[in-house]
């Protein structure tokens, strides 16, 4: 397992531990390599984020590890499974290349049809 797959790994134990996921589906042994894995490239990272002297930081913090607000992408993953829409928010923020999760929703088309018929303040480009 590389970085990037144990990242993925703990962030889908992470949306299941929120409720956002309903099966898990990593075995304990998965888990805790990805968390070695993780872990193993924070404490070789750890001075990059104590020394930082990014603007961005405040005070050395681990605000250092995400990239100017100016350079991130949201964006949404949507699935459609049997008829219920699985909306996944994400922006490009991670410090090694990864996307963090934001929201997670899972909606009927007409519960989705009905939230954005109530927003009331559309521009005419929304339209």
């Amino acid at each position: 397992m590389d970085l990037k797959d144990a990242i993925k790994v703990l962030d889908y134990h992470q949306r299941w531990r929120q409720g956002i996921e309903e099966d898990m589906k990593y075995k304990p042994l998965q888990l805790t390599e990805a968390l070695d894995i993780v872990l193993e490239q924070v404490k070789k990272n750890i001075d990059d984020v104590s020394n930082c002297e990014n603007p961005h930081c405040e005070d050395g913090t681990v605000n250092c590890v995400y990239k100017d607000k100016k350079d991130m992408t949201t964006f949404v993953e949507i699935e459609n499974i049997n008829g219920v829409l699985k909306l996944e928010f994400s922006k490009d923020c991670g410090k090694f290349g990864t996307d963090e999760v934001l929201d997670g929703y899972t909606l009927t088309p007409e519960r989705l049809l009905e939230i954005l018929q109530e927003y009331e303040n559309y521009t005419e480009d929304e339209l």
